[in-house]
């Protein structure tokens, strides 16, 4: 608890910078154009760079006029530092308040939930798993004064195969599904998460031809264990899972692909009606 405690006290430094901030200057915009206050901003812990501590998140917060309070993610915790380095360090240089931005660090879920029920945070930028951010959705709710947030959490992305379509190019379209699903260790937002089609013979053969390019995809490298042990957990939850069964696996990782390797998985699911992919 001591070291949750440390937390909160680096969470209340950085808002009481904010604060002397929007005395100086005002306070997310509102519908009106007036900056709503401090935003905490979540890095992401699968695109270090794209969508955490300089990510749009924080981008638009600081648009709006808003300053911010980013909780690095702690897989990579020296990339966050750095990102926020260089932010600080054009903060500096346009001349703004040093409260604009700030970076605060921690291992336990709990420095997340005491960030977001500050009473001085006023909205809330997310992207990651349904699980975290539902779990920052309900301490924001949960508030005296309920605030905003607005979360990217998970993908499932449902994509529907049309007869005539997989007649007329049925493995351009497996092709361009196990690229997509494959893509970036299967870390992408538009990551196709669930595939529909029509029971039957066309059907059956599109699932051999994604089985068949599926076997051929070289096995990736994944960023941390974190991702690398959930994947794992999902692929023996669907292989465990009545009426489920492996389409195909990806090539052998072999040696040298280091810890967070493992080979990609496609499923198939089975019912008296319809076929999902």
């Amino acid at each position: 608890m001591s070291r949750v405690q440390r937390k909160a006290g680096q969470v209340d430094r950085a808002l009481t910078s904010c604060d002397r901030l929007l005395g100086e200057y005002g306070a997310v915009r509102t519908g009106e154009g007036v900056p709503l206050g401090p935003v905490a901003v979540f890095g992401a812990s699968n695109f270090p760079l794209a969508f955490s501590v300089s990510g749009g998140d924080t981008a638009s917060a600081l648009a709006a006029g808003c300053p911010v309070v980013c909780k690095g993610h702690p897989a990579h915790p020296g990339t966050s530092e750095m990102v926020a380095t260089a932010v600080s360090r054009a903060v500096e240089k346009a001349g703004f308040h040093p409260g604009t931005f700030s970076l605060v660090h921690g291992l336990s879920p709990e420095v997340s939930l005491v960030l977001v029920r500050h009473p001085l945070i006023r909205a809330v930028g997310f992207t990651g798993s349904l699980q975290a951010g539902r779990s920052l959705f309900d301490a924001a709710a949960q508030r005296p004064d309920p605030i905003p947030v607005y979360a990217e959490m998970g993908s499932v992305n449902p994509v529907f195969l049309l007869p005539g379509a997989l007649e007329a190019r049925g493995r351009e379209i497996a092709e361009g599904l196990v690229a997509s699903v494959t893509l970036g260790a299967g870390q992408f937002c538009t990551n196709p998460g669930l595939v529909l089609g029509l029971k039957g013979q066309d059907l059956d053969a599109f699932a051999g031809l994604v089985a068949e390019v599926v076997q051929d995809s070289p096995a990736q490298t994944m960023l941390h264990s974190g991702i690398q042990a959930s994947f794992r957990q999902g692929v023996e939850e669907w292989t465990g899972t009545s009426g489920v069964s492996a389409l195909g696996f990806g090539a052998d990782p072999g040696k040298g692909c280091g810890l967070f390797s493992y080979k990609q998985v496609c499923t198939n699911v089975w019912n008296s009606e319809t076929n999902i992919s």
